[in-house]
């Protein structure tokens, strides 16, 4: 009889939401696990174990690790009590990612180093890979970037034996970023080319990583073929979520620096339904900006940016370069709505405005954007050169420093 014939009724539901936490459907995944709390009176333990851990997996994934603790050390207790190591084991390794994820770096340490010794007292080759990786990611936000670099290289090693193409992506992206941060971009692109040459890193967090990283240094040809080549590498496995967005919002912006807007706005309006989707999640993006803005840039960079949010600001663009002025201010306005408190979205608007000679209304948007990011040089940039009156201290019924004779809240300071 197979195993699937032996599960109970509460066994198959907890199979299909395991389904949707591998596919990172974790708000789906969260949705059945709800449904089916109420039978948990009468589960076997392994049965409430897995629901608990689950449950923590999925608050993890939804970025709410304080509620994912409290499910993680209940699982945690149960597998204790049945003295199952494996059990034990991933769950002090989620609760180890909780806790990196509240930023709690020496608590994450510690968890993650625990599981990785039950790993490895269990011989799971897999788990003790995982661990490194997990010890790699966390040392980094403590600084011990020579002990991370020996564990994501030794991570990677394990993964590729095992032919675990994303373990190994994973170990890669974080490699890189290493070398990004101590050497900068090119040398970031040169290291992930290095590792795709080996053959086994062939995954598509490994191209839309490069893609992005070419398309900063505007090799868009290079960029458009590492990224295409992740699309392809996310419909090969089936993967449907926020990743394959990325990549397509990536696509969508190259396409708009090459005055290719029809296809811009495909890869964006299917960006937009993965993040629709999938919207847990800040990523470093990019913000197409006009021609006009040549002198502060092709586009503006978004370190935290909200994905939907920068792919209305790319759909501004596209409407803007066509000339549909006013839907473009809405989509920026929108983007606004979703991430208001970041500098990014003001900036964009801010163009807008200015391209469409509205300077006052861009003066004010501007000021904004530096207001809430004051140590981006491309905010205070597309400010002075729009109105650097704004920047200045002056009370509103001072004289404008223009020269004009008016005051300055008539002048430069109106709006």
């Amino acid at each position: 009889m197979s195993e699937q014939a032996t599960l109970s009724p509460l066994g198959e539901k907890l199979q299909t939401s395991k389904a949707h936490i591998m596919q990172k459907n974790f708000r789906g995944a969260w949705e059945l696990l709800q449904a089916i709390r109420s039978e948990a009176a009468d589960a076997t333990p392994g049965e409430q174990e897995e629901m608990l851990y689950q449950m923590g997996v999925c608050l993890n994934g939804l970025e709410k690790p304080a509620e994912a603790i409290n499910f993680l050390s209940r699982s945690l207790r149960l597998a204790e009590a049945a003295g199952d190591l494996g059990t034990q084991a991933r769950n002090i390794e989620e609760l180890g990612g909780a806790h990196h994820q509240r930023g709690e770096f020496r608590q994450g340490e510690a968890l993650y180093d625990r599981a990785h010794k039950l790993y490895t007292k269990l011989e799971d080759q897999a788990g003790i890979a995982r661990g490194l990786r997990n010890l790699g990611g966390v040392r980094i936000d403590l600084g011990h970037t020579t002990q991370a670099a020996q564990d994501f290289a030794t991570a990677r090693k394990m993964f590729a034996e095992q032919g675990d193409t994303e373990g190994v992506a994973t170990c890669v992206t974080n490699l890189s970023l290493l070398i990004y941060r101590h050497k900068g971009r090119a040398a970031a692109i040169a290291d992930y080319e290095a590792h795709l040459a080996q053959g086994d890193a062939n995954h598509f967090l490994v191209f839309n990583n490069l893609g992005f990283l070419q398309l900063m240094e505007e090799q868009l040809d290079k960029a458009r073929e590492n990224l295409k080549k992740g699309v392809e590498d996310c419909q090969a496995r089936k993967v449907e979520d926020d990743n394959i967005g990325l990549l397509y919002l990536n696509l969508g912006v190259i396409d708009i620096l090459d005055n290719k807007l029809d296809s811009a706005q495909e890869y964006l309006d299917k960006a937009a339904a993965c993040f629709a989707l999938y919207p847990v999640g800040k990523a470093v993006l990019v913000c197409a900006l006009p021609p006009e803005a040549k002198e502060v840039g092709r586009f503006v960079v978004a370190e935290d940016g909200h994905k939907l949010g920068v792919t209305f600001l790319n759909s501004a663009m596209v409407a803007q370069l066509r000339g549909h002025k006013e839907e473009a201010q809405q989509l920026a306005q929108k983007a606004i709505e979703l991430d208001k408190e970041q500098g990014y979205p003001h900036a964009v608007l801010g163009w807008l405005f200015k391209v469409n000679g509205d300077t006052q209304a861009a003066g004010h948007a501007f000021r904004r954007a530096v207001t809430k990011e004051p140590n981006n040089p491309a905010f205070k940039q597309s400010l002075d050169c729009t109105n650097p009156y704004l920047s200045q201290k002056l009370g509103r019924n001072e004289p404008c420093p223009c020269g004009s004779g008016k005051k300055f809240k008539k002048c430069h300071g109106a709006g």
